[in-house]
This record gives structure tokens, C-alpha cells and sequence, in this order.
């Protein structure tokens, strides 16, 4: 099963779409969409509410060895060369609030550009000094749930 954390409906409505995924009703916590092969939450904003909701989907299913999770959505650029539209696999996951780093492992072969990321608490204004290339409000709460 390839399960997908999205924070907002924008973020997750094209993966719907491409998949064909069909809303859950029977979860009343979160928007739930799935088919088949995937499960896709829609968490809300914020590292809490995406380690709550990944939790939530991760703790409806046997996990299998094979089963992946993936977490999409959009993010800040901390420097001028992170373009509109791009992908990123992120290496490094960085939580301002409590200054831990987290290391995903990179152990396939892919097309992606690699970068890595800080987690905010709350909206990033330009006068911000980031430290990552990209910033987010999830990501730090999504890899700790997801591991």
C-alpha cells in the first residue's frame, strides 16, 4: 500500500484526480481518500496535526514491509534556485523549534533533485534566516510519525 499525507485539499485534489481515489466516509477524523493501493489523509496544517493524522492512517492498516508513505505538499524556498514547481526528495529534515535533524533515508535511485528542509511553527516571512533550502510546517512531525 502507498499511503500519502497531504496538509490541505489543494495539495492532495491532483493525486485524487490522477488516482481515481474515492472519499472514506467511515472516517470521521480526517478526509480519507483511497483505492486499491493507495490511502491518502488529508492531515491539516501544522507538525502536531501531520504526526496526529499520519498516526491515524498508519494505525488503520497492517503494515507491510513493501507499504510505503509519502508526504506531498507544497513548501518555502530558502534560496533563490528552489524554482516554483519542482521536486524534491528531502535528505535532511530540520525542526526549528527544538533544533533536532532527521535524516531520511535516500536508499533508491530516483529523478529527484535532493535538499533539505526546516519545519516551522508558523508562516516563514522573507526577513526570516533560514538554514535549509525549503521550508514547511509538516515535515518534522511527518517523519517522526512515519517512522
Amino acid at each position: 500500500m502507498l499511503y500519502i499525507a497531504t496538509a490541505l485539499y489543494i495539495e492532495a485534489k491532483p493525486v485524487i484526480e490522477y488516482f481515481k481515489l474515492k472519499r472514506h466516509n467511515e472516517d470521521h477524523y480526517f478526509q480519507v481518500f483511497r483505492n486499491d493501493i493507495i490511502a491518502l489523509i488529508i492531515t491539516g496544517v501544522g507538525k502536531v496535526n501531520s504526526a496526529i493524522g499520519v498516526s491515524h492512517i498508519l494505525s488503520q492498516h497492517t503494515l507491510k514491509e513493501e507499504d510505503c508513505i509519502v508526504n506531498i505538499g507544497i513548501c518555502g524556498a530558502g534560496t533563490e534556485d528552489a524554482g516554483i514547481g519542482r521536486a524534491y526528495l528531502i535528505n535532511k529534515i530540520t525542526d526549528h523549534e527544538t533544533g533536532r535533524d532527521f535524516y531520511p533515508d535516500v536508499l533508491v535511485r530516483h529523478p529527484f533533485e535532493e535538499a533539505d528542509i526546516e519545519t516551522y511553527a508558523s508562516p516563514v516571512t522573507t526577513e526570516s534566516n533560514l538554514s535549509a533550502k525549503l521550508c514547511d510546517m509538516e515535515s518534522s512531525g511527518f517523519y517522526q510519525a512515519a517512522s
